[in-house]
């Protein structure tokens, strides 16, 4: 009896772990998704900014009016 519920008790342990792996590599892969979305969103506000050179002097004129404010 003993045998059986230590190879149950192994056998838990090892769904658990498995779970806690598929979250990690889930967690993992999220985080990666969200760095290239991340990465891509800057290439484009520097891709943008750099063909429409009055967005960046009208960005810095609003925040310079906003800080004026505070």
């Amino acid at each position: 009896m003993a045998e059986l519920e230590a190879e149950m008790e192994r056998e838990r342990q090892e769904w658990a772990a498995a779970e806690v792996a598929e979250e990690v590599d889930r967690l993992a892969t999220e985080q990666a998704r969200a760095a290239e979305v991340d990465e891509e969103t800057v290439r484009l506000r520097a891709q943008m900014l750099a063909e429409h050179s009055w967005m960046a002097e009208y960005a810095v004129k609003s925040q310079q009016e906003a800080a004026a404010l505070f």
